[in-house]
């Protein structure tokens, strides 16, 4: 059955808003950049409001600038409670990254597993260390 036309567009625009591409949602795929597309590729999995985003290499094909950027998305994404799962070889990208767990892993299995406490301005009072993974 479906939701409505009503909510359907509802839906676009809150997750739209929420990986900033409102001003692009009348363009098409090939009129955005490598990481406008990435930020649809997130506002597609958002749509079903999932509980949690399993992130393979999001900032993979990405310029350092807009590889911070889809992990800033995803962090803000995370603190209105969904869980993210992210994968990088990208170590410089989340080294300075607060409020996340970092899972080194290698051929060999677990390398070290750390919460990184977030800085005490952005803590939400009904998160536990569980909950922040990226």
């Amino acid at each position: 059955m479906g939701e409505s036309d009503e909510q359907i567009r509802k839906d676009t625009n809150e997750v739209l808003e929420i990986v900033g591409l409102t001003h692009r949602k009348e363009h098409f795929p090939n009129e955005l950049s490598g990481g406008e597309k990435q930020k649809v590729a997130i506002a597609r999995a958002l749509i079903g409001r999932p509980k949690v985003i399993l992130a393979d290499e999001p900032t993979g094909s990405l310029d350092e600038d807009t590889a911070k950027e889809i992990l800033q998305v995803l962090k803000a994404i995370n603190s209105l409670g969904t869980t993210i799962i992210m994968t990088t070889h990208n170590d410089r990208l989340v080294q300075n990254t607060k409020g996340i767990r970092r899972i080194h892993i290698s051929d060999s299995g677990v390398l070290h597993d750390n919460f990184v406490k977030p800085d005490q301005n952005n803590l939400r009072s009904n998160t536990n260390s569980n909950e922040r993974i990226i």
